[in-house]
């Protein structure tokens, strides 16, 4: 079987995307730091959210997500469903996203956090959500 050539779309989007070391990262990072990036977690919490925003994967009663629609849906995003789970839990606890009745999730009073990669207000959402869930 033939390779497939590369759309030149897809190809000028990656180049554009910069591309730093992890050396460089790495060097940068600082926890203390409230504007440092948020390299891969930032990512993996958007996709976790959008996942639960999409609207296939529905509430149960207490709020948090049908076990069955997220694994349905992390296989066919390749996200890890059991990632995903953790994710919706802290989501849901942290006021990222809310069930509405049985139907589906929309954006919550805290989802600007996310959204806006506003490092301080995501630790303070996500330390309260920990708290809930314990």
């Amino acid at each position: 079987m033939a390779k497939s050539k590369i759309p030149s779309s897809i190809k000028k989007f990656v180049e554009a995307i910069p591309t730093r070391s992890v050396t460089e990262l790495v060097k940068n990072y600082s926890p203390q730091a409230r504007t440092r990036e948020l390299p891969w977690e930032h990512f993996t919490h958007r996709l976790a959210a959008g996942l639960l925003l999409s609207g296939d994967v529905r509430p149960k009663q207490d709020g948090y997500p049908n076990r069955t629609d997220l694994e349905k849906m992390g296989k066919r995003s390749n996200f890890h469903p059991g990632l995903a789970e953790q994710l919706s839990h802290l989501f849901v606890a942290g006021g990222i996203v809310k069930a509405t009745g049985m139907n589906c999730y929309v954006p919550g009073p805290n989802v600007a956090a996310l959204d806006d990669r506003d490092l301080g207000t995501m630790q303070l959402v996500f330390h309260q959500a920990l708290h809930r869930l314990m």
